[in-house]
């Protein structure tokens, strides 16, 4: 959902998800795509969308995800 809002509305907040990170059937042993989805630059953009109160975003698993994600990247 962070990927299509981010394409949606042509603004990256300073993470570098892309198609290939979602779409990963060509790249699965590929660590860096990895790194960079299980990031706290991406634990940053969810916790951006959830207090902006975006739809699909203000849910407690965003928060969750969003935990999860800076604990899996220390």
């Amino acid at each position: 959902m962070l990927h299509d809002k981010q394409k949606e509305e042509m603004i990256w907040s300073a993470n570098k998800l892309s198609d290939r990170h979602i779409k990963f059937d060509n790249v699965k042993m590929k660590v860096p795509y990895a790194v960079q989805v299980l990031s706290n630059s991406v634990a940053t953009s969810l916790d951006l969308l959830h207090e902006l109160n975006e739809p699909g975003f203000t849910t407690s698993s965003c928060t969750a995800t969003s935990l999860f994600l800076r604990t899996f990247n220390s």
